[in-house]
């Protein structure tokens, strides 16, 4: 669909007004996933964020149903309101999914690179936990059932570490070098496999939680505002996957600060105490809000601590789904995994701070 005929669709459906001014700046935002998604920005600084199938990636159309269902069931109130954004139409026949657009916000990834180390967003991620801990109290529907069906985001684990021959024929070099970099690291071999033992379905998840995923507005008043998009894999499932979307997030924009990590970049310098100060916050704020759940903070903390190293692991993966070679942050990012598994108690003390 061109944007004209998004915008003559959304003109039909009640979305817009027919004399509404778009701005002509508009963008279409070309999401590398899976699905068609356009940014409509109107005159006066309100717009709208439309969410499409993409008949060519499989499973789109499933994803954008999930997505909105999510937005429907709790719309008009509820613990999720305050952090989804506004629902403004779903229609699950097209499926064309079209919320509210955040005017005002930056995802994680942006507030972090935008300063140097010493003004990392360490407040922006403690809002941010605290949201999570509030969309984990959702245990089912408004019609007495799971707001998501029960599954594991870790079914990706036994094609990592025992992958389909047909796979490794579309993988890029940077990819395939990183593939052999997990599979011979013994301790992410073995903590791999016991994420994947461990998982707990409790409450409802967004299972997509990334730095790219979680925005942030900063009030006057010093607050923090956080949304959550992208609630495509949202289902019943283990809190603490969530909650290691966000150390891991810490973890992967910390190290990232220093071009030459090891060397003498001030930020590679900065980074261990950065990741130490704001998975700390992270994990504080959300047991403050009362997200340690039914396991209680022991279980709860060696969960978040091998689902961090392993969505380091995932994370390093895909962004080497087109890359000609490994680069050393990506490198870096598996050896942190690596002993993450090797020593798990120690790394929720010692790199993690999760007391």
């Amino acid at each position: 669909m061109s944007e004209a005929a998004l915008v003559r669709r959304l003109v039909r459906a009640g979305v817009l007004a027919s004399d509404d001014a778009i701005l002509p700046d508009t963008a279409v935002e070309r999401c590398p996933r899976r699905n068609r998604n356009t940014r409509v920005a109107l005159s006066g600084g309100a717009g709208v964020f439309v969410k499409q199938a993409d008949p060519r990636a499989q499973g789109s159309r499933e994803t954008v149903i999930a997505e909105g269902a999510v937005y429907h069931a709790h719309r008009g109130g509820g613990p999720l309101s305050a952090v989804l954004p506004g629902l403004v139409h779903f229609d699950p026949s097209e499926p064309l999914l079209v919320t509210e657009l955040l005017v005002g916000y930056g995802d994680l990834r942006s507030v972090c690179q935008a300063g140097g180390p010493a003004e990392f967003p360490i407040a922006a991620f403690r809002a941010a936990a605290a949201a999570l801990a509030q969309v984990h109290t959702v245990t089912v529907g408004a019609d007495g059932r799971p707001d998501g069906p029960e599954a594991t985001p870790l079914g990706w684990v036994p094609a990592v570490r025992r992958p389909d021959p047909a796979a490794l024929e579309t993988l890029s070099n940077g990819a395939m070098t990183g593939l052999e970099v997990v599979q011979r690291a013994m301790a992410i071999d073995a903590g791999l496999a016991r994420a994947a033992d461990v998982w707990r379905s409790e409450s409802l998840i967004h299972g997509d939680v990334r730095a790219d995923n979680v925005m942030v507005r900063s009030h006057a008043d010093g607050g923090i505002d956080v949304r959550l998009v992208d609630w495509e894999l949202a289902r019943l499932g283990d809190p603490a996957w969530d909650l290691a979307g966000l150390l891991e997030a810490a973890v992967t924009l910390a190290l990232g600060r220093g071009e030459t990590w090891g060397g003498d970049d001030p930020a590679a310098e900065l980074a261990v105490p950065v990741i130490q100060a704001t998975t700390r916050a992270v994990w504080r704020a959300y047991i403050g809000a009362g997200g340690e759940g039914s396991s209680g903070e022991g279980e709860l903390r060696a969960r978040a601590t091998d689902y961090c190293a392993a969505r380091l692991v995932q994370t390093t993966l895909e962004l080497l789904a087109g890359a000609d070679e490994l680069s050393g942050s990506a490198l870096i990012a598996l050896q942190v995994a690596d002993n993450v598994f090797a020593e798990p108690e120690r790394a929720a003390a010692e790199l993690l701070a999760l007391w």
